[in-house]
């Protein structure tokens, strides 16, 4: 759904900005950011957290945010966290509390300028972004205006495990709003391990369900020559003291730094899972593991190239590109990168593999999918569940047989979008490689949708939890716009691999299809005096026509080519 829904967004968007712009990259919106450079730019906004960047293509995530504080975690495990500051002349303050912080948000990197009104001329610019082809992080600063006995200080440490929690669930600002206003906590550097080992140095978290034996291992070097040192985290809220500190409870790792202008100080910090082998290189060369990162990220901003009269949306649309990467676990693209970062066949993130030219994955998932449906059954007829009180069909119904896609969708129907996403793949690139097992496949899969929800044939189709919104949705068993869409749209696709390759028979079938989804459409659910279909038809009773619409009842027919020109 997610193209499909995009469109109509966009172009709500667009009418939008064409309205409300009173020049170009002038508009009306009300929102605390702007757009500069192309950059999503917030200033002072105090808020933490809000923009999660995604580590190659695994639920691995730096959380960061407006203000200047980075974690990395992955799975149940927080690896730690970054924050740095300035000492002059005996007083200091950590960058996330100063007075002008100015946020830039480019697809997949953070940037902060920063000053403040106790150090005068100042400026500070820091960056973070993932590591490439690992879990890690990169990180650099850079000066303008420092003086002559300035010091940077640095900490990192707060590495925990979080056992049987999914860290990207927990952490997604949108589920948990309290997070906008969390910044370091010292108590999360307790039974943290610092080991300096020449000039890389290790946070570890030890097991405690196995003696001698570790979690994970934390890998953090500094190019800019000055060791680091263990510290004591619980007096960080004074950074003079923190920077004089030696560990006691709460042990961080912490480093000084004397700033010069003409020199950008470089940060890498790499995770190692116990049972995995430490491969150090990457990490050793802090300034290269920020250049790959580097162009790691350009490539997501090269991939979309879009210029509309809204600086915002353009922005926006740019971000998604790296947002639709951020999904990507291998050989799916997972239903969130955040929360919900798990795989279903439908629902709406293929789309974006299609639209932004990664059709590699989109052929991963599918045969991915595809390998799992069910080609032979003896499950033939209808059957609800008594244990769900007959709200879902029993485990050896019709719906479960032939042409049912047995993974990752449950009693959902995803696989009526799962194959709409593919048909789009197929719109896009009609790859023959594509066409040699999603054929088939497809047939398997419109057999399935006419059994389970068309049994009256009258080509008008049942709805079953089959869009992403429909957890609430209510139909009564009736034929539906949505469901109709789909079964029209798959047996368009049909029709033209059977034309394509000869196969008449089968072209002439899909045909029949056709006609009969057209005419059940038009004779059971469009509503002619207002231009939409209904939402849906009761199956039993009076068997009337809910006109209602809602926005999928409205753009899928659309979509599909059901309505008229």
């Amino acid at each position: 759904m997610m193209k499909k829904a995009i469109y109509y967004h966009v172009i709500i968007l667009i009418l939008f900005a064409l309205i409300s712009c009173k020049k170009k990259g002038e508009t009306e919106y009300v929102t605390k950011y702007s757009v500069i450079n192309d950059a999503v730019t917030g200033t002072n906004t105090g808020l933490y957290n809000n923009r999660p960047l995604y580590v190659n293509n695994s639920n691995a995530f730096i959380l960061t945010g407006d203000q200047p504080v980075a974690r990395l975690a992955k799975e149940q495990y927080l690896y730690g966290t970054f924050l740095i500051g300035v000492i002059r002349d005996g007083k200091g303050k950590w960058l996330n509390q100063f007075d002008q912080i100015r946020s830039e948000y480019r697809p997949g990197r953070m940037l902060w300028r920063l000053s403040d009104s106790s150090y005068h001329d100042l400026k500070i610019i820091l960056e973070v972004l993932p590591m490439a082809n690992t879990t890690g992080m990169a990180i650099n600063a850079r000066t303008e205006g420092a003086r002559d006995g300035d010091r940077l200080i640095w900490a990192y440490g707060g590495a925990q495990w979080k056992p049987g929690q999914n860290l990207a669930w927990r952490w997604d600002v949108t589920r948990n709003a309290a997070l906008l206003k969390w910044d370091f906590t010292p108590g999360e550097c307790r039974n943290n391990q610092i080991e300096i080992d020449g000039n890389i140095s290790f946070i570890t978290v030890p097991d405690s369900t196995s003696e001698d034996d570790n979690l994970f291992r934390v890998a953090i070097k500094c190019n800019s020559g000055s060791l680091p040192t263990d510290g004591e985290a619980s007096l960080w809220d004074d950074p003079v003291a923190f920077s004089d500190s030696g560990a006691d409870a709460l042990p961080v790792l912490k480093g000084t730094i004397a700033p010069d202008d003409e020199q950008t100080i470089y940060w890498a910090f790499q995770a190692f899972n116990k049972g995995t082998a430490m491969d150090l290189s990457r990490v050793s060369e802090p300034e290269i593991a920020f250049a790959e990162g580097i162009k790691r990220t350009e490539s997501f901003e090269e991939r979309l190239k879009i210029n509309t009269p809204d600086p915002y949306l353009n922005a926006a649309a740019r971000a998604s590109v790296a947002a639709i990467d951020g999904t990507w676990y291998p050989p799916v693209f997972v239903h969130g990168a955040m929360a919900w970062s798990v795989r279903f066949p439908g629902w709406r993130t293929i789309f974006g593999g299609t639209m932004y030219g990664w059709h590699d994955r989109v052929m991963d998932e599918a045969r991915f999918y595809i390998d799992s449906q069910v080609t032979e059954s003896d499950k033939k007829e209808a059957r609800a569940d008594p244990k769900t009180l007959l709200t879902e069909q029993h485990p050896d119904s019709r719906f479960y047989g032939t042409g049912h896609i047995s993974r990752d969708q449950a009693f959902y129907d995803m696989q009526s979008q799962f194959f709409d996403q593919i048909v789009e793949e197929y719109r896009w690139t009609n790859n023959p490689e594509l066409v040699k097992f999603f054929r088939n496949a497809l047939e398997l899969h419109l057999l399935w949708m006419r059994e389970c929800f068309d049994p009256d044939g009258d080509g008008v189709y049942e709805s079953y939890i089959n869009v992403w919104p429909t957890d609430s949705q209510w139909y009564n068993g009736g034929g539906t716009a949505e469901e109709t869409s789909y079964a029209y749209r798959g047996h368009l696709a049909a029709r033209d691999m059977a034309r394509n390759e000869g196969d008449k028979d089968a072209e002439e079938f899909h045909t029949k299809m056709l006609e009969k989804i057209r005419k059940g459409f038009f004779e059971k659910l469009w509503i002619k005096s207002k231009g939409h279909s209904g939402s849906y038809l009761e199956q039993g009773g009076h068997g009337r026509l809910h006109e209602n619409p809602w926005l999928y009842s409205i753009f899928l027919p659309v979509d599909a080519g059901l309505t008229p020109q």
